[in-house]
C-alpha cells in the first residue's frame, strides 16, 4: 500500500513538448472560469512560483516525450531518454 503522504515535489520529469500544444496556466485558468479562491490555494503549495509560471498541456503526456525523470533530492535518474 502506498502511504498517503507522499512528498510529490520529490520527483522531477523533463519533457519535451511541442510547443504550439502548451499554454500557460493563466489563460488555461481564464478559459475554464477556476474560482479565485482554488488558484490561491494551489500558490500556496507551489513553493514561491505563482500560476503565471506554471504552464499546462491539456492531454497525457505520452512516455516517449519523457526525457528524464529523477530524484530530486538524491540525484537519482530513474529514466534518461
Amino acid at each position: 500500500m502506498i502511504p498517503n503522504k507522499f512528498d510529490k515535489s520529490r520527483i522531477e520529469f523533463t519533457v519535451d513538448l511541442p510547443v504550439d500544444e502548451v499554454q500557460r496556466s493563466d489563460k488555461f485558468f481564464k478559459k475554464y472560469d477556476t474560482p479565485e479562491w482554488w488558484l490561491k490555494e494551489l500558490e500556496s503549495k507551489s513553493w514561491g512560483t505563482k500560476r503565471k509560471d506554471w504552464y499546462v498541456i491539456e492531454r497525457q503526456i505520452l512516455s516517449h516525450e519523457w526525457l528524464e525523470i529523477k530524484d530530486r533530492y538524491k540525484g537519482k535518474v530513474f529514466h534518461a531518454q
